[in-house]
């Protein structure tokens, strides 16, 4: 699947598939894994995610398996979402947060059958644009996917002080997990759920709002 919007917006929204690439990455993969991790650089605060010689690069085996959103300003990459089946032979972030057995409970619990959820992931915004509002039309934009391929249920697992902006779209904590601290940076994670048939009135209108702008169909 590969997609531009062509609705007018102040950005240009695409649909980017990666599941049929080979194991190099393609330019324009390259492009949003360079701007996550200048995101994450964050001025050297992480400089393992600077190779030196000016380049830098988000380079994550899981990008192979997943269908990306991206927003760009005329040329300029915006942000980025990926949406990825946790049936994906490689491990999702949430699988490496709280451990294989740890998603296999999580999902009995709350009675989501695996081969019908994907993870959320890999959601950045370029810092100057991160007041446009390009963040939640993203994360709108990919639970509108996950519908349009087929996928009723999601999980992710993303910094504590954005769980907010989810929840905003229907996403909901795990009961009874409490936020995580990341082994690698220096910030919690919270882990959290959605199910699509749960969103209320709000959440499904900044969805159906992503969904017109990417030419989806109109989610539920």
């Amino acid at each position: 699947m590969t997609h531009i919007a062509t609705q007018p917006h102040p950005f240009r929204w695409s649909i980017l598939d990666a599941r049929g690439e080979r194991s190099t990455a393609p330019p324009w993969l390259r492009e949003i894994q360079q701007l996550r991790a200048q995101v994450l650089l964050d001025n050297g605060l992480r400089p393992e995610f600077d190779s030196g010689g000016g380049e830098v690069a988000d380079r994550d085996p899981l990008d192979l398996h997943s269908v990306h959103i991206v927003a760009h300003d005329r040329d300029r990459l915006v942000g980025c979402v990926r949406v990825t089946p946790i049936a994906s032979p490689v491990a999702c972030t949430t699988v490496k947060t709280i451990g294989q057995a740890g998603l296999e409970r999580l999902l009995e619990t709350l009675d989501m059958d695996p081969s019908q959820v994907v993870e959320h992931g890999r959601w950045f915004v370029r810092t100057d644009y991160q007041s446009t509002g390009a963040g939640l039309l993203l994360m709108a934009a990919s639970f509108a996917l996950a519908h349009s391929l087929g996928f009723p249920g999601s999980v992710a697992t993303a910094r504590s002080e954005v769980v907010p902006i989810l929840t905003r779209l229907g996403a909901r904590p795990v009961p009874g997990m409490e936020p995580i601290k990341s082994a690698r940076y220096e910030y919690e994670l919270s882990v959290l759920y959605g199910r699509q048939r749960e969103f209320d009135a709000s959440a499904r209108r900044s969805i159906r709002r992503a969904a017109a702008l990417l030419g989806l169909g109109r989610p539920p």
